[in-house]
């Protein structure tokens, strides 16, 4: 249960928000990720290669925070809550 992380101003961003460690996918996977992010969930996300040189990550903007949390924690295990 990982591959993400939450954010609060990183440092070599400066944004705070989620990732989506999405660097084993192409660049045209990731455009299509985040479309459909927004299109079925409407979770505002951007993308860069500056974070990790190995491939993009998806970030989702702390402005979809309260969205983004409604969705998956009913499905996270109780004992992994705190990450």
């Amino acid at each position: 249960m990982d591959d993400g992380s939450k954010k609060s101003k990183a440092i070599t961003s400066g944004r705070s928000g989620f990732y989506l460690y999405t660097q084993n996918y192409t660049i045209s996977e990731v455009l299509r990720l985040r479309i459909a992010l927004y299109l079925n969930f409407n979770l505002l996300t951007t993308w860069s290669h500056k974070i990790s040189d190995s491939g993009p990550i998806i970030h989702i903007s702390s402005k979809s925070y309260a969205r983004f949390r409604s969705l998956v924690l009913p499905y996270f295990v109780s004992s992994m809550l705190y990450k």
